[in-house]
């Protein structure tokens, strides 16, 4: 009944998510990740969403699988519906292996995923097709029992260069030899069904960080950095002991080019004890319109996740500038509060400029930021989407069926949150935008136009009222008579 007014709704505070659906994995989740693939066999179609999940509970050990699940998500926002299923087949059972981190390739078609002490690589040919093709031992010659669990996987802007990050502080990086040939074989259009090569996969470099477990490892894929053109790809790594960094990363290493100490920002406040990085990302590019011009300085923004080991969590903007010729500098150009509670995840959207919280607690916030790097609270879930901790965000891109101005303006499509834990549970959020500019006006045009609902309601209510009630119409023709008076007053001042 409300629903021509809700333009007119202020945003004076977070929004809840509009719709959201829940599946149950069958297993803990402990990693995802979302990508669009084509129909098994009709090629005229368009190609689908995906939403990734992977994890487990021991296999046979406990009587609970290792998997990982290709889920689909729909939207039908004219219905307010979301819908989450597995797709045939239901799953990659990976038997006595969890898989705890993957990462997607730039095509979305390439992934890899940390099974144990054993990385794989599967290439996500369609729907019904996901063959393994290829894995490497993470393990050091003799140091299979010290190997610590891998917790972060990153995929390089190219393509070719996969990180690893482990729990005890290491980045160990692999050269995925025929990235090419893999990606050509997936998108030939002739030929379709055929065999695909064997993914060759050669380890380039270790290296330990600290010992703080790494809590984030992301390249700078896209869009480009002038640095990457020269220097090779930026790699942001966090770890738990509160720092940020920075690495120029190529098939020789990884240069540390920045080092932020995200704890130094945190406003002091007696007994709060050590301050924690609970992840990080990078945000949109804000540089020179020509990349290839190296003498101009470009400007991108990280966001991490930080606070006290017991809450509460902050979101921390920094600034990063630099060219090639120079060391990279930081700027923390804002902090907000999210939550009482500790940070578990975090993720960004690019391509929606949308930051992505989880917390231990289960719930899930939003925000928004601009060019400026400054955050907008914009919505939380009403109540806590998991048990236990959040430790799976990603975005599924949905194709709709809302009128093209409702759309996501950069990429036609609309834009949704997934989220999952070891609970078992995943949940597909969308949600509520474009209910007002948060302006006084908007407020006050609100107020009248409930009011005025309001009024009408009341009045015929009140006629009904005194077509059978006699006392009822004497105090109406007693208001009314009153309300003449005053009119005639008015009139003589």
């Amino acid at each position: 009944f409300f629903g021509p007014f809700r333009v007119f709704a202020p945003r004076l505070a977070p929004k809840s998510f509009g719709t959201m659906t829940t599946l149950n994995a069958g297993y803990p989740v402990f990693c995802g990740a979302a990508t669009r693939l084509p129909h098994a066999e009709a090629e005229d179609q368009e190609d689908v969403s995906v939403l990734i999940v992977g994890g487990g509970g021991g296999g046979g050990k406990h009587g609970i699988k290792n998997a990982l699940s290709f889920l689909a998500p729909k939207a039908d926002l004219n219905r307010g519906q979301l819908t989450l299923w597995e797709l045939p087949p239901r799953r990659i059972d990976t038997e006595s292996l969890c898989c705890s981190a993957m990462a997607l390739d730039v095509t979305g078609r390439l992934l890899v995923a940390a099974m144990g002490k054993l990385l794989r690589i599967y290439a996500l040919k369609s729907l019904t097709e996901q063959p393994q093709v290829g894995e490497i031992s993470l393990c050091a010659p003799g140091e299979e029992k010290a190997t610590a669990e891998v917790v972060e996987i990153a995929f390089d802007g190219g393509g070719h260069i996969v990180v690893v990050g482990f729990a005890n502080g290491v980045l160990q990086a692999f050269d995925l030899q025929n990235a090419e040939s893999l990606r050509q074989a997936l998108f030939k259009k002739e030929g379709k069904g055929g065999d695909l090569p064997d993914a060759r996969l050669q380890q380039l470099w270790r290296k330990n960080v600290d010992d703080s477990q790494i809590m984030a490892l992301t390249f700078s894929a896209e869009p480009e950095w002038p640095l990457e053109a020269e220097e090779g790809p930026l790699l942001l790594s966090a770890t738990k002991d509160g720092k940020l960094r920075v690495w120029i990363a190529d098939d020789n290493g990884a240069e540390e080019r920045l080092l932020v100490d995200v704890g130094e920002r945190m406003p002091p406040k007696k007994g709060q004890g050590k301050v924690f990085c609970r992840g990080a990302a990078w945000l949109r590019y804000q540089g020179p319109g020509d990349p290839s011009d190296k003498t101009e300085e470009a400007v991108i923004h990280v966001a991490a996740g930080l606070g006290p080991a017991r809450g509460p969590t902050f979101i921390g903007i920094w600034e990063v500038k630099g060219n090639k010729s120079e060391a990279l500098s930081s700027n923390c150009v804002g902090l907000v509060k999210i939550t009482d509670a500790p940070c578990s995840k975090i993720r960004s959207c690019p391509w929606a400029q949308v930051i992505a919280v989880g917390t231990s607690d289960g719930f899930v916030f939003c925000m928004s930021y601009d060019e400026v790097g400054k955050l907008v609270p914009v919505f939380r879930t009403r109540q806590p989407n998991h048990s236990f901790p959040v430790t799976t965000l990603a975005f599924p891109r949905l194709p709709n069926n809302l009128d093209p101005e409702e759309e996501d303006p950069t990429s036609g499509m609309l834009w949704t949150l997934a989220s999952a834990s070891p609970d078992y549970n995943v949940a597909l959020m969308q949600p509520s935008f474009g209910e007002g500019d948060g302006t006084c006006g908007s407020a006050i045009l609100g107020f009248m136009c409930y009011l005025v609902i309001a009024i009408i309601i009341a009045t015929v209510a009140f006629t009904a009222m005194v077509s059978v009630d006699p006392t009822a119409r004497q105090s109406l023709e007693n208001f009314l008579r009153a309300n003449e008076e005053d009119e005639e007053i008015q009139a003589e001042l």
